[in-house]
């Protein structure tokens, strides 16, 4: 395989791995906001 390709794989797959490992967060804070809001209401 070109070495450009092995690049963009390896970076595809740390980006994909960046996002799966910051979605919990991401989720936590969602439900947190919600949260906010709903005693706010």
């Amino acid at each position: 395989m070109p070495e450009f390709v092995i690049t963009v794989l390896k970076s595809v797959e740390n980006i994909t791995i960046s996002i799966v490992s910051n979605a919990p967060k991401h989720v936590v804070n969602v439900q947190l906001n919600a949260e906010k809001w709903r005693l706010k209401a």
